[in-house]
């Protein structure tokens, strides 16, 4: 597998061939140094399988600020493994990198395979008319210029066209473009700005159909830019086909605050239910996939999201991103789906979304986006105010109990195009345990005959992400069976509802923030979603914890006995967790957000 020179059939890659010394040598492997022709190549034994110099450094994230490039990236294990030391050169001074601890596994059927190490840079532009910055790696005394690859949204420039470039600085002045494996800095005029981007819309429209769209709608850009861009632009996502969740409740208090000095869009699918709603209420959503859409996307200032993959949210992948990789400059805020408790680092590490402000509920979020593997120290990310959702959350029960898992990989359709659409339906869904477990505790006789008695009726809530499921249950006239989308409010769920039986999702914390009862199913043959990361279920959750439907519906009986009434010791875990129990969340948030654009935003636009 590892002998390319010799067996043609079996070539594979760096990385590859690192995970598979790791797997036959062990996490202390190391691959040996050669020396041939001048240059300094990896192997083992009499075999050589590469250049050094294949090892590119990744640069995932640059910023321009207060006179530096802020610059965010990942060294090759092999690379880092092998060479004395590695360093960025500019303007003949040595930058030394300084690697941090955040998320940079690579992971095969859940387990790492290999982990990128990952760094900051912090380095002054020179006022010079042309400057490069590049990695290099020292061998003893031999010195290797390291290719740099561009694989981020957020790179700024990518490697698919020659004249990929990126302007920035106070007044653009700065064009930053890659070549002979260094990022070439050049002092630029307002003409040369124009020419570099005619080259660059040649290039585009000497490949395919596609690619000649894109060179088109970048066209589009500039000449409307000048219109669009009057103001500051706020820009709201959700789930796209599914809205309610805290970006439109924060979409609605900002603009209901009339300032006219920001547009807000809020961007929802036209063909879904809450579209209708927004409309019947007043409000003119943005419309996914509109060509109003794809220019806002490029226009905004601040991208306001509650899930994560913001490109992929708005129909960008890699591959097309390239095409525009230059243009957007939104300062992204998460106002959160769930609660950032678990150990979630692959989704909500600083770089995943190029994150600028986070805004949390609890103490224990903060504690756990503090470890190193989130990178948010530092850059006075993490904000205790709060979520906007929470603001709509005001008791009105009535007797209904609420039943409502998170969803399980092994029981769902793979994502089809983007995380932004709803799931196709699993034809083998119901041979899975997580069916077979839930339809049996909707349909068991004794909760029935216990609803009926004490006069309670039971909401089934399906996940989104399994929503499609729905005809696959069972049903009997005590339990509704409620897909997660369309017309569904959790809002209205949540604050009818008296009793709430969950697994690990994260609505619990809605619930518990009006300090209702929760009971937990930990079902001892369904495997756990999530890993724990500050949140402990066994002394920090909101109520019992049950191992499967017999031990739950001995206890739904009990609460439902005594009118469903949160016990002292749960109420005393809600008001250590939370740090406020207002509906103000909205209000703090939005005076963050404002404060933030004052001393960033607005500074930076063009």
């Amino acid at each position: 597998m590892l002998n390319r020179n010799k067996i043609a059939d079996c070539i594979t890659g760096d990385t590859m061939k690192w995970v598979y010394g790791i797997l036959r040598n062990g996490q202390d492997y190391k691959f040996q140094r050669f020396f041939l022709a001048g240059k300094i190549y990896y192997g083992i034994g009499d075999t050589l399988f590469n250049s050094v110099m294949s090892l590119s450094t990744n640069i995932l994230f640059i910023n321009y600020r207060d006179g530096k490039l802020e610059i965010d990236g990942t060294v090759h294990p092999i690379l880092y493994s092998m060479a004395d030391e590695i360093y960025f050169k500019y303007n003949n001074v040595k930058y030394k990198i300084e690697y941090n601890g955040r998320y940079g596994l690579t992971k095969a059927f859940g387990a790492a395979i290999c982990k990128r190490h990952s760094f900051h840079l912090s380095i002054p532009v020179a006022k010079k008319n042309e400057t490069a910055i590049s990695c290099e790696a020292k061998f003893g005394t031999q010195i290797e210029t390291i290719s740099l690859h561009f694989p981020s949204h957020f790179s700024r420039v990518c490697g698919a066209f020659t004249n990929s470039h990126w302007f920035f600085g106070d007044n653009r002045e700065y064009m930053m473009t890659s070549e002979r494996r260094s990022m070439v800095i050049r002092k630029v005029s307002k003409s040369q700005k124009f020419v570099k981007e005619l080259k660059l819309l040649k290039d585009m429209f000497k490949k395919d159909n596609w690619t000649r769209k894109y060179a088109i709608f970048r066209m589009l850009y500039f000449i409307c830019r000048p219109f669009m861009t009057r103001k500051p632009i706020w820009m709201y996502i959700d789930k796209i086909y599914k809205g309610g969740d805290s970006s439109e409740y924060l979409y609605k208090y900002a603009s209901a605050q009339n300032s006219k000095d920001i547009k807000h869009y809020y961007l929802v699918d036209k063909k879904s239910t809450d579209y209708k709603r927004l409309k019947k209420e007043g409000y003119k959503p943005l419309v996914r996939d509109s060509l109003k859409h794809r220019l806002v996307f490029l226009y905004a200032d601040m991208m306001v999201i509650s899930n994560s993959t913001v490109y992929a949210f708005n129909g960008y992948k890699l591959k097309n991103s390239a095409f525009i990789r230059d243009l957007p400059h939104f300062h992204v805020c998460c106002v959160q789906h769930g609660m950032s408790i678990q150990k979630i680092a692959i989704a909500q590490n600083r770089l995943r979304d190029n994150l600028r402000l986070y805004f949390c509920a609890s103490k224990y979020e903060i504690e756990n986006l503090s470890r190193p593997v989130y990178d948010y120290v530092g850059y006075n990310a993490l904000k205790l105010t709060g979520v906007p959702r929470y603001d709509g959350l005001k008791d009105r029960a009535k007797k209904q109990i609420m039943i409502s898992p998170t969803w399980r990989m092994q029981a769902a359709m793979p994502v089809r195009t983007s995380e932004s659409e709803q799931r196709d339906y699993n034809p083998l869904f119901k041979e899975s345990e997580y069916f077979k477990v839930f339809n049996a505790l909707i349909n068991d006789k004794r909760l029935i005959e216990a609803a009926e008695k004490y006069g309670y009726r039971i909401k089934y809530v399906l996940h989104p992400i399994v929503s499609s499921q729905v005809d696959d249950f069972d049903k009997n006239d005590f339990v509704d069976i409620v897909p997660a989308v369309g017309d569904m409010s959790y809002e209205d769920m949540f604050c009818e509802s008296s009793l709430m039986v969950t697994d690990f999702s994260g609505i619990q914390f809605d619930f518990a923030y009006m300090r209702k009862p929760l009971v937990y199913l930990h079902h001892k043959d369904i495997p756990q979603h999530y890993e724990e990361g500050t949140f402990h279920y066994d002394t920090m959750a909101f109520g019992e914890i049950c191992h499967d439907n017999d031990e739950l519906i001995d206890t739904l009986i009990e609460y439902m006995q005594n009118d469903c009434k949160m016990k002292p010791e749960y109420v005393k875990r809600a008001d250590d967790f939370f740090y406020y129990r207002d509906h103000n969340n909205c209000e703090r948030i939005y005076k963050e957000m404002i404060d933030y654009q004052e001393k960033y935003v607005l500074p930076e636009r063009y």
